[in-house]
């Protein structure tokens, strides 16, 4: 999305997160001492984790080819999504695999190799 249109959607979904989050606190239901913040950074970032990484590991478990530059592109761009939705630095996605490697995060969503289903 080099037209600039990850940016305006990301912000369509931010506000989408904080109308969600202004509901609940007008409602007086939500039980924040019970369920914490809805649409926290911390499960949005876990879901821009889910949505990346394992659906490119899931391509790959149906066959279906994922190049490395292809995989490369896909994770950085869940990297800008979650910068846009004003995530902190240190819970950014890599934007590379050399990045990638540094984080100690194995390498599987980017190699064309399918995940292994052995039990551990």
């Amino acid at each position: 999305m080099t037209d600039g249109t990850l940016a305006a959607n990301v912000t369509k979904v931010r506000l989408v997160h904080a109308s969600v989050r202004q509901l609940h606190k007008k409602s007086g239901v939500w039980e924040y001492d019970k369920w914490g913040e809805p649409v926290s950074r911390k499960y949005t970032t876990g879901a821009a984790c889910i949505f990346s990484t394992q659906i490119l590991q899931g391509m790959r478990n149906l066959g279906r080819d994922v190049s490395k530059d292809d995989a490369e592109e896909f994770i950085c761009a869940w990297h800008y999504v979650n910068h846009y939705l004003g995530m902190p630095e240190k819970w950014l996605l890599p934007r590379t695999r050399l990045r990638w490697r540094r984080c100690g995060t194995p390498s599987g969503a980017w190699s064309g190799r399918r995940a292994s289903t052995a039990s551990p």
